[in-house]
């Protein structure tokens, strides 16, 4: 039920953007599975490696990003829908950020806003000119 009712908010607005715990929920709207992290990060940086998308326009790769999370979105769960935009560099299982194939919904579970996390502010200004 709480699916359903996600998945009809999504299709209400153009775009969007989940960050952490956003990402989580997004995922799960459309099926996936989040499950418990190897490992908890908090506060702790990480480099991912992306797909040079829209929403990682003109950033390094690798990037150094700072995460604070307890949870993972499974990589075997996801559905057809969604898509891998980035991912912990030495960790493919790690899923840092998704998107949705056919419309503008990103998710990404590091921190774009924080001031520790190299390019999130170019980040944030590639998802507000999608």
């Amino acid at each position: 039920m709480k699916q359903v009712f996600l998945l009809s908010s999504f299709k209400q607005q153009r775009f969007r953007l989940g960050v952490c715990l956003g990402l989580s929920i997004y995922s799960s709207c459309f099926w996936g599975r989040v499950v418990k992290a190897p490992d908890i990060f908090h506060g702790k940086f990480s480099n991912i490696i992306h797909d040079n998308s829209k929403l990682y326009k003109h950033i390094d790769n690798p990037m150094k990003v700072v995460r604070y999370h307890s949870l993972i979105v499974e990589k075997e769960s996801l559905p057809n829908s969604l898509e891998i935009c980035s991912q912990v560099e030495n960790d493919s299982n790690v899923i840092m950020g998704l998107r949705h194939k056919e419309r503008e919904i990103f998710g990404v579970q590091f921190h774009p806003e924080s001031i520790e996390t190299d390019y999130g502010l170019q980040i944030i200004k590639n998802f507000l000119s999608i």
